[in-house]
């Protein structure tokens, strides 16, 4: 039985492997057969198969680094033109090869230079060769030349709201801020400052304040790497009725509970008894006895929002 089993998986094999992995490859054109990434000298950029990840074309699957398996058994549908069914089935299970694209190739250059400027390496420069073959195949090779990294040497905030200037400052006591001097320029890690702010001002009652109201402007002198980064906060958009230019702490006003019923969901309160406490307004379908099956005084002992709280 094992004989059989082995018999059985070398013959698969053998008939996948005599099957030309450019059957389906057009005239003209080139299979993808490498993608491969390189960098000028020593560098400091960590892994190399981010960059890789980059490409926005992967030659077809091999299985254990081997044989391109999916792509030989795309092509065996050709075998049985004659049977639409197991022509499908191969297509199906198979994989389509990957076409050289050198627009495709060109947008993975942008792609990985894109990367490497928000990195800090703002003189980065990306190069690509395509090696063609004899058969219908290519190699492409991306060669990454970072350049010099640019530092952070000095960072302040310049803030024209005194309110939301204290609270940045108190929220570094609890979360300190992610730009220091001497970091790299990551663009990646100034993005992640603006949401740590934003953050921690919408539980202060900014609710709607988001990231994008924070900007950097990053000064640097010709001839060196050094940064000075200063981080601003935008004017308040006025309404056409103008007005205060400031951002706004929104607090609670009131507070209204519905307590179940067919009702709830689509706001209709018709057949709902309204009981007020206060600012809180309870909307309950009474029982029998015209009392509420979860008393207020319950509801109000276990929650958390109450009028004039920070929202």
């Amino acid at each position: 039985k094992k004989t059989l089993t082995y018999l059985f998986s070398l013959a698969a094999v053998l008939l996948m492997a005599s099957c030309s992995v450019y059957k389906y490859v057009p005239e003209g054109e080139y299979l993808l057969h490498k993608v491969d990434v390189s960098t000028v000298g020593e560098s400091d950029l960590g892994s190399i198969s981010h960059y890789r990840n980059m490409s926005y074309q992967v030659p077809n699957t091999k299985w254990l680094g081997l044989l391109r398996i999916p792509l030989r058994v795309y092509s065996m549908s050709g075998k049985y033109s004659d049977d639409p069914s197991r022509e499908g089935l191969f297509r199906k299970i198979g994989e389509q090869p990957v076409i050289l694209d050198t627009m495709l190739c060109s947008n993975s250059m942008e792609n990985m230079k894109r990367s490497l400027t928000n990195a800090g390496y703002l003189k980065a420069d990306v190069k690509s060769e395509i090696r063609y073959f004899r058969k219908p195949k290519a190699d492409v090779s991306y060669l990454l030349d970072p350049g010099p990294c640019y530092v952070v040497r000095t960072y302040r905030t310049e803030i024209n709201d005194s309110e939301i200037d204290s609270l940045i400052t108190a929220s570094e006591r609890l979360n300190p801020s992610l730009i220091h001097e001497g970091m790299k320029f990551d663009a990646s890690v100034l993005e992640n400052e603006r949401e740590r702010i934003a953050s921690f001002l919408q539980t202060r009652g900014y609710y709607n304040l988001g990231k994008d109201v924070f900007y950097f402007v990053a000064d640097t002198v010709a001839g060196s790497t050094d940064v000075s980064l200063t981080m601003y906060l935008r004017p308040r958009r006025q309404g056409r009725t103008g007005g205060d230019d400031r951002y706004h702490v929104y607090t609670i006003d009131s507070v209204s509970y519905i307590l179940g019923g067919k009702g709830a969901d689509t706001g209709d309160l018709s057949g709902f008894q309204r009981t007020q406490y206060g600012t809180e307004s309870y909307y309950s379908i009474p029982g029998k006895d015209g009392s509420f099956r979860l008393k207020p005084r319950i509801i109000r002992n276990h929650s958390f929002l109450t009028s004039g709280r920070l929202y």
